[in-house]
């Protein structure tokens, strides 16, 4: 078959999005990860992983910090434009805590959360368990999925409810997408990059029934749908875990990012229908962070629908942190890493 043709006119900083993600005085001084979730005409939920607590001094993070698991964000758009952002995490007196807590008899340590659709309006959003490990190494253990009825209400006042999604070995849910009664999920299994990605589906009623992975059907190479994993066909690799699946309606397109984190690159790939046949992953920009006197890597990017659809061109965010520890985090040279920047990428 003719591989789909997509030119990529050009690829630029989109700063009009960065500012919303400068540190507070005393608060949020960078994160993990950078998800968002379209909540209404007037809402934008962000997902964050680990994230810094504290003071932010002139040039760099100050000493007194807190690390939490995870935290959201809340971006108030006005006329469709971002407008306002607020973050919010628990606090127990003045200690700073993960903002979705680890239940009690729930798979691993703590969780997160990396990933999220509104579907039938409920908010499902989609977490790595993750056990702790004395070395501080990444040892994810399965999925758990949070569901959230009172979405639009204060954050601080979220019921939510946590159930084992009953998926490990890998990460299924690096990327969703919601279409025709169905769940999509972009995802892996087994633990090596080079892995590639395969596709699966859900029914959205059986996922309102708080169900796991094995009603998971994956499409296979025969182009039938099935249950057998180990039979998946393969969409494209290197796989990754945080991305996202944007169909972008003038060109008729799916797009998805890919990356390698180490190599500090992101790559675009494509296909006309979500079962692919996928385009081989394109590199198309450098994040400009290996000029640093410590090695960084680059990770989690992802196209966002919302503000992608307003402007006609792709806007992709990307997470960047320091490769094999923290410490220059709170460094001058290091204040502008751990902390979400984002592209935009024009297409014909």
């Amino acid at each position: 078959m003719t591989e789909h043709r997509i030119t990529i006119k050009s690829v630029s900083g989109y700063k009009v999005l960065d500012h919303f993600f400068d540190y507070e005085l005393d608060g949020w001084m960078g994160s993990d990860v950078c998800h968002s979730i379209i909540l209404n005409d007037k809402k934008i939920l962000w997902l964050f992983g680990d994230t810094l607590i504290g003071r932010t001094e002139k040039k760099k993070r100050g000493s007194d910090w807190n690390l939490i698991n995870n935290s959201v964000g809340i971006m108030e758009l006005k006329d469709g434009e971002p407008n306002k952002m607020n973050f919010f995490w628990q606090c127990e007196g003045k200690v700073s805590l993960s903002f979705f807590n680890h239940p009690d008899k729930m798979i691993g340590d703590y969780i997160w959360p990396t990933n999220g659709i509104v579907l039938n309006k409920k908010l499902y959003i989609f977490a790595m368990a993750v056990n702790a490990t004395l070395d501080n190494s990444i040892d994810l253990i399965g999925t758990v999925c949070l569901r959230i009825d009172n979405y639009l209400d204060n954050p601080m006042n979220w019921k939510t409810e946590y159930w084992d999604f009953q998926f490990s070995g890998g990460v299924i849910h690096a990327a969703l997408y919601g279409e025709s009664g169905f769940l999509y999920f972009l995802g892996f299994h087994g633990k090596e990059t080079s892995n590639h990605m395969i596709l699966g589906r859900m029914n959205t009623n059986e996922l309102s029934e708080k169900t796991n992975a094995s009603r998971i059907e994956f499409f296979q190479n025969n182009k039938t749908w099935d249950n057998n994993l180990r039979r998946a066909k393969p969409m494209f690799k290197p796989c990754n875990t945080e991305s996202n699946i944007y169909f972008k309606k003038d060109l008729e397109t799916f797009f998805t990012t890919t990356y390698t984190s180490q190599n500090n690159e992101l790559s675009l790939t494509w296909a006309k229908k979500i079962t692919g046949p996928w385009s081989a992953p394109l590199p198309i920009y450098t994040t400009p962070v290996q000029n640093k006197n410590f090695p960084v890597n680059s990770y989690a990017m992802r196209i966002h629908p919302w503000i992608s659809d307003k402007r006609g061109k792709l806007i992709i965010s990307y997470a960047t942190n320091e490769y094999g520890g923290m410490d220059h985090l709170f460094t001058e040279e290091g204040i502008d890493i751990y902390r979400p920047y984002f592209i935009e990428v024009e297409l014909s």
